[in-house]
């Protein structure tokens, strides 16, 4: 059955829409989440940007884990389908990470913005995202559908969480604590040990941020502009420079996530009022 719906919509494979949801798929990749959270945090509002990356980071948590235990393979060369931009496709299948992902980040934000608007926009984009990883030979029916509805429920579940903390970096701690406690016995380890340091790294910045920096995103819009390429600029650096000096394991990974997490949340915005940006 699942077979059949991607042979019938791969029917309708042309040049202009393989181009078409090869850029829609890029809406579920981990830079085209990154930066919405970075622009919300450094220029519109610090509350609502700790929340996506709490959301998001959740989210990539709840999906590794299910990939890990359900173990199921894509439909990568089966009979009649093609697969295109499989480099995006690591693990196994089930649940969609870039329908989930994709979708957790736009929930969230109609969660925390409460528009009718904005939730119109989660649904649409959710659902491009979804079929480009069908047309794309990357996912079964399944697998979409079940990604569309975990980052829903788990951004329900991160934002009930949220709003009842008035201290989100103990919140990130735990999150940390449950996630070293999943890396060691599970197939997908090295994903949780680069989450767990993720989510220490958020921890940290969050409490450094409110101890020592307290920035404001209240400034021109020239300096916002100057906020997110400085942030970026330094983010691309850092990542750069620790790809060179830690070694590609899971300890070196959880080190490198946490490091640039905390670089973005805590260091750089306290660089941003040094230079009263």
């Amino acid at each position: 059955m699942e077979l059949s719906i991607l042979h019938f919509i791969q029917r309708f494979a042309t040049p202009l829409l393989d181009n078409v949801f090869l850029a829609i798929t890029v809406l579920g990749e981990p830079v085209a989440i990154l930066v919405p959270i970075l622009v919300i945090y450094y220029c519109y509002n610090k509350k609502m940007g700790l929340f996506l990356a709490f959301s998001s980071l959740t989210s990539q948590g709840v999906n590794a884990g299910i990939k890990a235990l359900v173990g199921r393979g894509r439909p990568i060369g089966q009979p009649g389908v093609r697969s295109l931009r499989t480099q995006t496709a690591g693990g196994s299948s089930m649940p969609s990470g870039h329908t989930q992902g994709a979708v957790t980040l736009l929930y969230s934000i109609y969660k925390f913005v409460k528009q009718k608007s904005m939730l119109a926009v989660a649904v649409v984009i959710g659902v491009a995202v979804a079929l480009s990883r069908l047309y794309l030979g990357l996912h079964w029916p399944t697998d979409v559908v079940a990604g569309f509805l975990l980052a829903m429920l788990v951004s329900e579940v991160c934002y009930r969480l949220f709003i009842t903390t008035k201290r989100p970096w103990l919140l990130f701690t735990v999150a940390a604590a449950a996630l070293f406690l999943l890396a060691w016995p599970t197939k997908g380890s090295a994903a949780f040990y680069k989450l767990t340091g993720a989510f220490v790294g958020l921890a940290a910045g969050a409490w450094f941020e409110d101890a020592a920096v307290r920035f404001t995103c209240e400034t021109s819009l020239l300096k916002k502009l100057a906020r997110v390429l400085l942030g970026a600029l330094l983010l691309w650096l850092l990542d750069w420079g620790l790809s060179l000096v830690l070694p590609q394991t899971a300890v070196g990974g959880a080190l490198r996530y946490g490091t640039m997490v905390f670089a973005a949340v805590g260091f750089i915005p306290l660089l941003f009022k040094k230079m009263r940006l």
